[in-house]
C-alpha cells in the first residue's frame, strides 16, 4: 500500500440556511489530504468532510468531468503528482439523484475485461490500454465539469468541441482539452483510434482467427488483428506501397482487397518501431516535397535534402540548399548559374514532351515505352497517359497501346 498527498479543489455549493444558493463563482478553496493507493472514492470523500466540516454524503468528487463512484479506489484513478480532483459540497438530495447512475456506470465499467481506448506509449515502446482525461483548454486545469459529453472520436481529437466549466480560472467560452495515459506507466501517450476491442471475437481478415483480443479497423468493418495489423503495416512499408492520400498524408488503405478505407492517423505507423518510423517521416517529407512545384531536391549525392522554395522572382530560378547552401538551377538542377532562362535545353524538351502531370498529386511521370496504363508512384493513381484521367474500361479500349 502506497501513500500520497492529493491536491483537492473544493467548492461549497449547499444551500444555506437563508435559503440562498451559493453563486458559480464563490471562493475557491484548494487544500492538500494524504490519501492511500486502496482509499475508495467514498474514504477519500470523508476525509474532505472532515477537513471542509461537511457531512460525508454532502461530498461529490469530480475527474475528467464526470463524478466518481464511490467504491472506485484511487489507484484506479491513476492521478499524476499534479491533478487536481474538484470537490463539490451539495445538498444531499443533488446528491442522491446520480447514485443509481453511477452504480450502473460503476458495473458496466467493471464487467469489461477490456477498455475502450488504446495507445502507443513511447516509453513503453508498445500498444497499452488508455485512460481519457480532460483538462481546461484555457488554464490546463483538471478541475472541470462537462456541459456535454462527447459522442465520438472528433469531439475528442478535434479542439473546442467539448464546453466545460472550470472551477479555477472561471473562464467564459471553456473547451475541454482531452489526452491519454499510458495504463502502465501513467505517462502521456498518443491514442490510436482505429484499434478496438474485439468484444463480439469477430475473426481477422488476414489470418481469419478471432482469438485476438484487440483489432484494428478503419471504420469499413474489416477487422484486422493486432499482430498481423503490424505485419500488414511492416511488409507494405519495406515493398514501398505507401502512397499520398489527401487529406490522410502518406498512408496506406486497409488490408482487404478493393475497399478504400485508409489509415487516416499516422501515429497508427509508431507499429512500425523507432528505426522504420524516422524512415516514414522522412518518406513522407519526400513524397510531399516531390508532389509540388516548389519542391526541389539538392543534386548533391552526398546531400540529397528535400526542401520547398518560394515562387522564384522573374527569371532568376537559383535555388541554395538550406542542408548543405549548395546553389543550383532550379530547372535542369545545375550548379550556379546557366542557360535555362534564356533558351530551354534539349533535355528540357525532351522531359516536356515525354512526360505529363498525375492527374490526382501532379507529380510530373515520364513514359518510355509500353503501354498507356500509368501507376502513380506518389499517390497510387492509376491513370491513363493519353488522356491524362483516371484509367477506366474506356482507356483500355480505345487506346491501351499506342
Amino acid at each position: 500500500m502506497t501513500s500520497q498527498e492529493v491536491i483537492i479543489s473544493f467548492r461549497d455549493r449547499t444551500t444555506s440556511t437563508s435559503g440562498e444558493s451559493p453563486s458559480m463563482s464563490s471562493r475557491l478553496r484548494q487544500f492538500v489530504i494524504p490519501v492511500n493507493s486502496e482509499d475508495t472514492v467514498a474514504e477519500i470523500s470523508a476525509k474532505v468532510a472532515a477537513t471542509t466540516g461537511h457531512k460525508t454524503d454532502e461530498i461529490r468528487l469530480i475527474f475528467c468531468g464526470k463524478e466518481l463512484s464511490e467504491s472506485a479506489t484511487f489507484e484506479s484513478l491513476m492521478l499524476g503528482a499534479s491533478t487536481t480532483l474538484l470537490a463539490l459540497a451539495v445538498d444531499v438530495d443533488a446528491k442522491k439523484k446520480t447514485a443509481e447512475k453511477l452504480k450502473e456506470a460503476s458495473q458496466e465499467a467493471q464487467s469489461a475485461a477490456i477498455g475502450s481506448f488504446h495507445v502507443y506509449c513511447k516509453g513503453c515502446e508498445c500498444v497499452s490500454q488508455g485512460k481519457l482525461r480532460m483538462y481546461c483548454g484555457n488554464c490546463d486545469s483538471s478541475a472541470v465539469i462537462a456541459r456535454k459529453e462527447p459522442s465520438g472520436w472528433s469531439d475528442v481529437l478535434y479542439s473546442k468541441r467539448i464546453p466545460v466549466y472550470c472551477t479555477d480560472c472561471e473562464a467564459e467560452g471553456c473547451h475541454a482539452r482531452f489526452a491519454f495515459k499510458c495504463v502502465k506507466c501513467k505517462e502521456l501517450a498518443v491514442v490510436l483510434p482505429h484499434l478496438r476491442p474485439n468484444r463480439s471475437t469477430e475473426n481477422c481478415i488476414i489470418c481469419g482467427e478471432s482469438e485476438e483480443p484487440l483489432v484494428a479497423d478503419l471504420g469499413c468493418g474489416h477487422p484486422t488483428c493486432l499482430p498481423c495489423f503490424e505485419a500488414y503495416l511492416l511488409t507494405t512499408f519495406e515493398q514501398s506501397k505507401f502512397s499520398m492520400k489527401p487529406p490522410f498524408g502518406y498512408s496506406i488503405n486497409c488490408a482487404l482487397y478493393g475497399c478504400d478505407s485508409w489509415v487516416t492517423d499516422a501515429h497508427h505507423f509508431y507499429l512500425l518501431g523507432a528505426e522504420n518510423y524516422k524512415k516514414y517521416q522522412l518518406n513522407a517529407a519526400e513524397k510531399y516535397v516531390a508532389m509540388h512545384e516548389d519542391g526541389h531536391f539538392c543534386p548533391r549525392p552526398e546531400c540529397g535534402a528535400a526542401f520547398m522554395v518560394e515562387p522564384w522572382v522573374e527569371e532568376d530560378r537559383l535555388v541554395s540548399c538550406p542542408k548543405c547552401l549548395h546553389t543550383f538551377c532550379s530547372e535542369c538542377r545545375t550548379p550556379g548559374r546557366c542557360s535555362c532562362a534564356d533558351a530551354e535545353s534539349e533535355d528540357q524538351k525532351t522531359i516536356r514532351t515525354t512526360s505529363k502531370r498525375c492527374p490526382s498529386c501532379s507529380v510530373n511521370i515520364e513514359r518510355n515505352g509500353g503501354c498507356t496504363h500509368i501507376h502513380c508512384t506518389q499517390c497510387g493513381e492509376d491513370w491513363c497517359f493519353v488522356c491524362v484521367k483516371p484509367w477506366s474500361d474506356e482507356c483500355q479500349w480505345d487506346h491501351w497501346f499506342e
